[in-house]
């Protein structure tokens, strides 16, 4: 049976909006202390992807970028500050992201046509579970269909798929980043989608080249015409 395997963050749903938000806000903050907004979002955006290395996905990395930036521009004085800002900063992991419009006809076609759908997904896994079981689509993907992993790379995805018997060549990958999702699954021999979704710029799309033969959409609503279009070519 064909798969479409699909990520979850910036792929299922928009979590890219709630880090814009709780970015905004800490810039706002700190323009009350004389730091020019724009300064100080150049900053955290460094600083957030120079975090990354060590942190990863992990919970602690976003709220530490805030930490580093209050300290970078006011110091470590501010108790109050430097407290409004780590809340800020974990905000994005308790708030429900939004599906992204069309992701329910997206699921329910594929799954007419025969698709069995899967989900991989990179991150803290309590993050990761949270948001996963907060889906409203959540019942169209059987629940060993579902991944969470550290990162997403070529080996995790071949795991994946040899542990649920993925026809690799038959089946497909859908995702919004560049590294973690159409590198690795191209390498590997699935065909993929690349949704052009407002992502994490920086790290999951900045220098990274979109290998050939990837299929290049704007909008998840357009998975299903061009998955069934180059199924139907075969």
């Amino acid at each position: 049976m064909p798969w479409v395997i699909f990520d979850a963050d910036n792929t299922l749903w928009a979590v890219e909006p709630l880090y814009d938000e709780a970015r905004r806000a800490l810039c706002s903050r700190l323009a009350n202390h004389g730091v020019d907004p724009q300064e100080a979002e150049r900053f955290q955006r460094t600083r957030d992807a120079a975090l990354f290395g060590q942190y990863g996905y992990d919970r602690t990395r976003f709220p530490r970028s805030f930490h580093d930036t209050v300290s970078h521009f006011v110091g470590t004085s501010d108790r109050a500050l430097l407290d409004q800002a780590a809340r800020l900063g974990r905000s994005v992991f308790v708030r429900p992201p939004r599906p992204f419009q069309g992701v329910d006809v997206t699921l329910a076609t594929l799954r007419r046509a025969g698709f069995e759908l899967g989900v991989i997904t990179a991150g803290d896994p309590v993050v990761q579970r949270e948001r996963l079981d907060e889906f409203p689509l959540i019942n169209q993907f059987a629940r060993e269909n579902i991944a969470i992993v550290e990162r997403k790379n070529e080996e995790t995805l071949r795991a994946y798929c040899q542990e649920r018997q993925v026809d690799i060549p038959q089946s497909w990958m859908v995702g919004d980043s560049i590294r973690s999702d159409v590198i690795p699954a191209h390498a590997l021999g699935l065909n993929t989608v690349y949704v052009e979704h407002p992502n994490w710029h920086a790290v999951e799309r900045e220098n990274q080249i979109l290998p050939p033969g990837v299929l290049r959409v704007r909008s998840i609503a357009a998975v299903p015409d061009i998955v069934l279009e180059m199924v139907a070519a075969e």
